[in-house]
């Protein structure tokens, strides 16, 4: 019973209007890893999602990361196409690759493709996470995308996912012009 009271505890916190509280609970739901215990903690945090503070909306999506729930994928898919701080679009795309489920590919190759470096590199990573056909092609064709920085993430998650049917693709990309792509490959 105490533990569960806990967690009730810092759901409840998660509709304080003092932001020190809100972020105090993301923060220990995530980090004592609770959510196994708590089965109506992803309501709360899907409806977290949404704080008005960018710094919270970050941590909601780290925190639904780490419950690698797939019922997080269309919150986090939204966050990523949609949210105007940076810094809430790099942890919904490092959250989707934990969650690892195709459904986010299309968000993820949009975020990839869209050449923030700091974004791109990390929707690569979660494109590669999830690993199936469709984002190896996602990867693959983007060894051919005009942005040279594109190229060298995309050559790098090519070269780890564990395919050797991809080796003369890689081989190709050791041809490319720019040399961070081709040292990438």
């Amino acid at each position: 019973m105490g533990e569960n009271s806990h967690i009730d505890e810092m759901l409840n916190q998660l509709h304080s209007n003092d932001l020190k509280y809100r972020q105090q609970a993301i923060d220990a739901l995530s980090t004592h890893n609770v959510f196994e215990i708590a089965s109506a903690s992803l309501n709360e945090l899907l409806i977290a999602s949404v704080d008005s503070d960018d710094g919270m909306r970050a941590s909601v999506a780290a925190a639904l990361g780490k419950k690698a729930d797939r019922g997080a994928v269309a919150v986090l898919t939204q966050r990523l196409t949609l949210d105007e701080a940076p810094k809430v679009r790099l942890r919904a795309a490092r959250a989707l690759g934990e969650i690892n489920d195709p459904v986010a590919l299309p968000a993820l190759e949009v975020a990839f493709l869209r050449g923030d470096k700091d974004l791109s590199s990390e929707a690569a990573l979660a494109i590669r996470r999830i690993g199936n056909a469709d984002a190896a092609n996602i990867l693959i064709n983007a060894l051919s995308h005009a942005n040279a920085f594109i190229r060298r993430s995309a050559a790098m998650q090519v070269g780890n996912l564990g395919d050797l049917t991809v080796i003369p693709t890689l081989e190709e990309a050791l041809q490319d012009k720019e040399a961070s792509v081709s040292i990438a490959a």
